[in-house]
């Protein structure tokens, strides 16, 4: 019996013990901010470019879009080599600033980007535009919901759970990379 006291003291123990670490980050190495671009290239839309700077992982500044970058797209199209170039930002998205190329990808071509700027230096990518892939079908199943009602007038229905099921064939012989997004629709009114 005393055995078993001394044993459930000492696990209930445990339960309070912590541990504690503290390290000091002197002399910690700190980086120089590199250029950092955010490109998706999608068929049929105009190419949006975000440029902004590298942070430290201890760095607690802002991420703020860089204004002053030089932004160059080319590609091959036809045999006929293609360049577009937008120089400081001219557009807004989502509280960023962004270069707005306006170029649509089409599926097949390779394309490059290049961003320049005086302060962070030089960064360039190539992305070859896959072929885009059929859609066999998509399913839709809302698993909880409820309505809300503002003054009688208008009743929104909230979706608190939903699944999708999107099927399509995919290339085995390709590397491919996919992001879906898509809405759903209830009597005819889009919900994001």
């Amino acid at each position: 019996m005393r055995a078993n006291s001394l044993i459930r003291i000492a696990l209930i123990s445990l339960l309070f013990w912590s541990c504690e670490k503290v390290e000091k980050l002197e002399n910690f190495p700190l980086e120089s901010p590199k250029l950092t671009v955010n490109c998706n290239l999608e068929a049929n839309k105009d190419i949006i470019v975000e440029v902004t700077r590298s942070l430290s992982v201890i760095d607690g500044a802002e991420l703020k879009s860089i204004l002053d970058a030089t932004v160059k797209i080319s590609y091959v199209k036809n045999g006929t080599a293609i360049s577009v170039t937008q120089v400081g930002v001219n557009d807004n998205k989502n509280g960023l600033e962004v270069y707005h190329l306006s170029l649509k990808p089409e599926t097949g071509i390779n394309y490059k980007i290049e961003v320049s700027s005086k302060k962070y230096g030089n960064v360039w990518s190539e992305s070859l535009m896959p072929m885009t892939v059929d859609i066999d079908s998509v399913t839709q199943n809302i698993i909880d919901s409820s309505l809300s009602s503002y003054g009688g007038m208008y009743a929104y229905m909230n979706i608190n759970h939903a699944t999708s099921t999107v099927k399509f064939k995919d290339n085995p012989n390709e590397e491919n990379y996919y992001a879906f997004s898509h809405n759903i629709k209830i009597n005819n009114e889009d919900s994001y």
